[in-house]
């Protein structure tokens, strides 16, 4: 199973237009690193698995028997592997897995950024990424568990692995412009920011960090 570091280097290789920071948040919450994780929704989970081999034919077993699975790392679901061109073979490649998260991530933010400010529409994304609608995730807890676990990841952290360590009103500065060009139908001004987030794009790390509740 990865150590921090070493997943913090996958996704900065494998997902590099969604930062470093939010794909390890995810990874934390949906499968604590571990790239064998099969999860059975609304059935029990098999027993772990202890190779890739195994995990791909237990994967494959459920999948045959109509189950709905999330696998490896992000825990993709098993409905998405087609419209992601992935196999279950796939799936439980860290980096292929993870390449899928960054995708789904930035189309759920995408469509959450014409719906509310940045700030929000990022909470939407992670709503969608886990439930596939933009306000479950709120009311099962998921939001908050991604929050926490990048709370978790001080700029010390992840800039000794290769994020931005630009001083603190420089990041903001940059992640509201970048945000404004590049994430936002309408350019507006954004809202103050209010929570630690982390997002990707245009090749550029947005790190916005934020005092009170919104």
């Amino acid at each position: 199973m990865p150590d921090l570091a070493a997943l913090f280097d996958l996704a900065q290789r494998c997902a590099p237009t969604v930062a470093s920071a939010t794909m390890v948040s995810i990874v934390q919450v949906e499968s604590r690193g571990d790239p064998l994780a099969i999860n059975v929704n609304r059935a029990p989970d098999p027993a772990p698995a202890k190779t890739r081999d195994q995990a791909i034919a237990t994967a494959e077993r459920l999948i045959s028997q109509g189950q709905n699975l999330d696998l490896g790392l992000a825990q993709i679901n098993s409905r998405n592997l087609t419209a992601l061109g992935l196999s279950v073979r796939d799936a439980f490649s860290p980096c292929l897995n993870l390449a899928a998260a960054a995708k789904l991530l930035q189309s759920n933010y995408l469509a959450a950024s014409r719906l509310a400010p940045q700030q929000q529409a990022l909470r939407m994304a992670f709503s969608a990424y886990n439930t596939g609608n933009h306000r479950r995730g709120f009311a099962n807890g998921y939001v908050a568990k991604v929050e926490a676990e990048a709370a978790k990841l001080s700029p010390g952290s992840y800039g000794a692995l290769g994020q931005a360590t630009s001083p603190l009103p420089a990041a903001v500065q940059e992640a509201i412009e970048v945000a404004a060009e590049n994430l936002q139908p309408e350019a507006q001004a954004p809202a103050k920011p209010s929570l630690d987030v982390f997002a990707r794009t245009a090749g550029r790390s947005i790190i916005v960090f934020g005092g009170g509740g919104q």
